[in-house]
Order: structure tokens, then C-alpha cells, then sequence
């Protein structure tokens, strides 16, 4: 559950590192900071954020449903000095994703009337924003469908098969492929399996998992001669 504490510097933001004097002291009066525990809901698809937000500490994962598979499909994790819900407060329209809490984190709102306020005396902010997101669309595009892997080119590491039981692999037909940069890829024969995904989050702590499909054969291979120790 989210709490709420004000105010806050904003020192320490990457996107506000040019506001001096009356500038820096304007928006720190009005910033709202909130804190979540792990596994938190910070954002849900279709609902409206409070204003632009920025991780001040902590990790979260950015998630969008996809009609045709549906599948949670893993966009972008996002860092301290990271920023989400700017096209939805520029547009006004609901978020196009999930954000959820992959330890506990504290994210930094600034309401839509002071950002356009910001925005409008300080067009440096709108520059700030257009680098960072250059940046961050480079590694959502990777992501941004539904991928196959085919274990027989991919063979699983071990540091990803001790993340998740063997009895859960065998029961929702899963395999972990790799592990790297707090990202946990997740072959699943099924990748609409939501019980699956829930459970594997609850296994790896603090990894956002990315789910990519593969095939029956492949896993009844992969049970039938890499079956994890």
C-alpha cells in the first residue's frame, strides 16, 4: 500500500538537475513522494496517474496486456532517475501500462498543472524529457512483442534455472533461459499462464520477468534431457 510523504527534494532527479533558486524551491514544495512495498501495483493500465513520476529509489517493471496473445508482455524496467506517465499527462488520456514494484520504491510525482508550469518557464525540462525518452524507446522496442525462442539454438543458464523449483517447471511447463541485468526470461509453453507468472515473481525476488514462448516439443526436450538438478 502506497504511502505519502511531502515534501521532498528534488535533488538527485536527473530530469530536474537544471531547475535553480525559485524554480527548485517551486517544484519541491509541490511534489508529492510515495512509497511501495514489493510486488506493489503503482500504475494500472486504464487508470489515470497522478502526474508525471519519476523513480527516486527502487526498481519497477512496465507491463502492457496484448489482445492477441494475452500476455503481459514486459516493455522496460525502469531505474532511479527513470520517469513514466508522461503521455498520459500530456494526452490526458489513461496509462497503456502497468507498473509494479519490483522491491520497494519510492516514486516522485509532480501534477499535471505544475509541470505544465515547469514546462512553460523552463522548456529545458521538455528537452530533458525528449533525451530520456529517445534512450528508454531503443530498449522498449526490443521487448514489444511476444517473442519465440527455440531452446534448441538457447540453452537455458544455470543461474536461471535455480531461480524458479523444479516442481513449478514441470507443473506450467516453464523453463528459465537467462538472468541477466535483473531481467528473468521465461520460456512458457503457455505465456497467457498468469498463475505461472504470479508464481515465478514470488520465486524471483526482484526480477521483472520477461515471458517468451516456446514450443511443447521443445520443453518435453528440455525435461527429457536438462532436467535441472
Amino acid at each position: 500500500m502506497a504511502t505519502q510523504t511531502t515534501p521532498r527534494s528534488a535533488l538527485g532527479l536527473p530530469l530536474f538537475d537544471f531547475l535553480e533558486g525559485d524554480a527548485a524551491a517551486y517544484l519541491n514544495a509541490r511534489l508529492i513522494v510515495r512509497s511501495y512495498a514489493l510486488h506493489d501495483v503503482v500504475l494500472r493500465e486504464g487508470d489515470l496517474p497522478e502526474g508525471l513520476a519519476v523513480v527516486s529509489a527502487g526498481r519497477v517493471d512496465v507491463r502492457r496486456y496484448d489482445l492477441e496473445t494475452g500476455v503481459d508482455v514486459l516493455l522496460n524496467v525502469l531505474e532511479p532517475g527513470d520517469f513514466f506517465a508522461e503521455m498520459s499527462l500530456i494526452s490526458g488520456e489513461a496509462a497503456s501500462a502497468t507498473i509494479t514494484a519490483l522491491a520497494p520504491t519510492t516514486v516522485s510525482y509532480v501534477r499535471r498543472s505544475d509541470f505544465w508550469d515547469l514546462l512553460v518557464t523552463h522548456p529545458m525540462l521538455g528537452l530533458n524529457m525528449c533525451r530520456a525518452q529517445v534512450q528508454r524507446l531503443g530498449r522498449t522496442n526490443r521487448r514489444i512483442r511476444l517473442r519465440h525462442v527455440n531452446l534448441s539454438l538457447t540453452a537455458p543458464r544455470a543461474q536461471a534455472l535455480k531461480l524458479v523449483p523444479k516442481a513449478l517447471i514441470r507443473a506450467h511447463r516453464i523453463v528459465p533461459i537467462d538472468s541477466s541485468d535483473g531481467v528473468l526470461v521465461l520460456g512458457m509453453v503457455d505465456p497467457a499462464d498468469r498463475t505461472a507468472l504470479d508464481l515465478v515473481r514470488q520465486q524471483a525476488v526482484g526480477y521483472a520477468v520477461d515471458p517468451v514462448r516456446i514450443s511443447a516439443t521443445d520443453f518435453a526436450t528440455f525435461v527429457a534431457h536438462f532436467d535441472p538438478a
